[in-house]
């Protein structure tokens, strides 16, 4: 299938040029906004977009402030409804590049949590969510550092690296991946605890189709919290899917096929 690929950078607020890239079939069923995890950038989905654009899916992708390629202070971040803006930048970008073309936002982790939040507060903006381990615990301590009221301007280590896939190689790519930051700044880590809370209480404004997708072995974002999160969403469409034996990164682990032939199934149900 041909593909049309193109990249570039798009004003967001504050000034902050985001990079995005966009792979597009000729004749889509559907648009996929793929939303990357805390510290991580769009590259690492490269896998996944193949995938989709395979099925006659078109995928945009694009590196939130200060992640990636895109502009703004690395791995930190002022406000947490700045990323939510930000994904309001490219979303609208989306839309007018793509009249009539039903629209699905994918987040992982981080970008989970972003989406699920651009959901509370832009109900019916886009035709569903496929929603991979949302953030919205701290298993890993990751978040412990904000508590000992240490300098938003300091930064703390990013100790993800052993727990995001069961895949060693995959573990072994992050660590040396020149994009991946190993550090954040006590800043971000306040603003995703403040964020967390308001989307957990804000959770029963969610109203439209999810897919939730989360690995039993995650020692990062337990499986439990998306469990609480399906239960309190007010969608009449929702749907949840435990993966046994799966770490936090379940799109990158060994069975990552079946993963996305899920998500993929899900998708072709609806549109």
């Amino acid at each position: 299938m041909e593909v049309h690929s193109d990249k570039g950078f798009i004003e967001s607020v504050k000034g902050i040029k985001l990079y995005f890239e966009k792979d597009l079939v000729e004749h889509p069923h559907v648009v996929v906004l793929i939303l990357h995890g805390i510290c991580e950038h769009l590259g690492r989905y490269a896998y996944l977009k193949n995938q989709f654009n395979t099925m006659s899916l078109s995928v945009y992708r694009f590196d939130f402030r200060g992640h990636g390629y895109s502009e703004g202070r690395k791995a930190h971040i002022d406000d947490y409804m700045e990323y939510i803006d930000d994904v309001d930048v490219i979303l609208k970008k989306v839309k007018v590049e793509n009249p009539n073309v039903p629209v699905i936002i994918l987040g992982h982790s981080f970008g989970g949590f972003i989406a699920i939040a651009y959901g509370v507060i832009n109900q019916n903006m886009v035709n569903g969510y496929i929603v991979s381990a949302p953030t919205t615990s701290d298993e890993a301590g990751i978040l412990d550092a904000f508590r000992s009221n240490m300098a938003i301007d300091t930064y703390v280590q990013n100790n993800l690296s052993k727990l995001v896939c069961s895949d060693a190689q995959v573990r072994k790519e992050y660590i040396e991946d020149p994009l991946v930051h190993d550090k954040m700044s006590i800043g971000l880590v306040k603003e995703m605890l403040k964020g967390i809370a308001w989307m957990k209480r804000s959770i029963a404004k969610f109203n439209d189709p999810i897919l939730l997708i989360h690995g039993e072995e995650d020692q990062i974002v337990s499986y439990i919290d998306s469990e609480e999160l399906y239960e309190k969403m007010s969608s009449e469409d929702k749907n949840i899917i435990i993966y046994p034996g799966l770490w936090h990164e379940i799109l990158n682990e060994k069975m990552k096929d079946q993963v996305i032939l899920d998500v993929i199934t899900w998708i072709q149900n609806r549109f």
